[in-house]
């Protein structure tokens, strides 16, 4: 007679935890924001003009140390943002045309920084959609809407699209200085409460934004 199925068993039967399968993706979220806060730190304390316009953002990210950093990326979706919430910026992307009721960001990072990240983007966008969309959605910030559009792109579009649109790559809330004036300050005091609150908050931001987009 078979048993019945049960939970693995270890060393004296004590059950084995199983790793959560979206683990993986989160640390994909955390590297890619420590490796988009130090691309945008070193162009925030470069000296070259336009590189970025905001000047509040030009103190607040310039010269911040692999430490600060890796505390501030953990947050549990990607601190960039390409429409994500807007199908019809994406349909028009797809067809290589500027969306006419999208202004232009107000960021102008170097096609150095901006196209590796564009199409890093991208890729992580199009895997977590196909893999898993429910997380996707949240990981992104993405609607459903434009999770739809971006799992049905072939290759050649993901590469076309970062091509053409790397400019409008943009730092998430990136009109709310005062949020990200106090996370890098909570992460650069080595504040864990502090850091806490502020994960709880704008994980409550992304979801409002999403709720928002859905009701629309």
């Amino acid at each position: 007679m078979s048993k019945p199925n049960s939970p693995k068993q270890g060393i004296a039967g004590a059950p084995v935890a199983t790793r959560w399968k979206g683990r993986d993706s989160l640390d994909s979220i955390y590297r890619f924001n420590e490796r988009s806060l130090g691309l945008l730190s070193g162009v925030a304390s470069s000296s070259f003009p336009g590189d970025m316009a905001d000047a509040a953002y030009r103190v607040l990210l310039s010269g911040l140390d692999a430490r600060v950093i890796t505390r501030a990326a953990r947050l549990p979706f990607v601190i960039l943002d390409v429409h994500f919430t807007n199908e019809n910026w994406w349909q028009s992307a797809i067809e290589s045309n500027p969306a006419s009721n999208v202004a232009p960001s107000p960021f102008h990072w170097p096609a150095t920084v901006a196209e590796p990240l564009m199409q890093e983007i991208m890729i992580f966008a199009w895997h977590n959609v196909k893999s898993d969309r429910r997380a996707a959605l949240l990981s992104l910030g993405m609607s459903p809407g434009v999770a739809s559009v971006v799992s049905d792109l072939l290759p050649q579009q993901l590469t076309q699209i970062a091509l053409s649109h790397s400019r409008e790559l943009r730092l998430r809330w990136q009109g709310n200085a005062e949020f990200w004036s106090q996370l890098l300050r909570a992460a650069g005091n080595e504040d864990e409460n502090a850091l806490e609150e502020i994960r709880l908050h704008a994980k409550l931001l992304l979801c409002g934004e999403l709720i928002e987009r859905l009701a629309n």
